[in-house]
């Protein structure tokens, strides 16, 4: 089951990232909860304000026959087209990513589980940034109070 918002929602969000100049942009990616035409249009016109993205991808979904493996090839190519950077749970699916993109982008692994000690150090920050972090393209999804 897919889960979308019309494409008011994704041009509206854009708009409102663009126009608000974040330092980082991190988008939670995940196949069926975007319409795949519209979240392509929504990255094209992120990078068409200049803006870098950085995707954390969830799934790499596997590839089981040709057709599907086709379609995922050009979906992950599609998305990597866009991203300036690409997050993954585990080496595993960097590889398999790696495998089967005709983009090739840095991919960096984020374990899900990170313990605290160890990400203290990498928080700090010397001036304060602007971040917004999503996953549903809607608006009212916490784009409207991005810190």
């Amino acid at each position: 089951m897919s889960i979308t918002f019309p494409l008011s929602s994704y041009l509206k969000s854009a708009n409102y990232i663009i126009n608000n100049r974040f330092d980082k942009i991190l988008i939670q990616h995940e196949h069926p909860f975007y319409n795949l035409s519209y979240f392509l249009i929504f990255a094209f016109l992120l990078r068409l304000g200049k803006q870098k993205i950085n995707i954390m991808m969830h799934t790499i979904p596997p590839y089981t026959n040709i057709p599907w493996r086709i379609l995922f090839i050009a979906l992950n190519s599609s998305v990597l087209l866009f991203a300036s950077q690409i997050f993954l749970h585990t080496t595993l699916a960097k590889g398999k990513l790696a495998e089967n993109t005709l983009i090739k982008r840095k991919i960096s692994v984020i374990p899900i589980a990170i313990k605290p000690n160890k990400a203290v150090g990498k928080l700090s920050v010397k001036k304060k940034i602007s971040l917004v972090c999503f996953g549903f393209v809607h608006y009212d999804k916490g784009l409207d109070i991005a810190c």
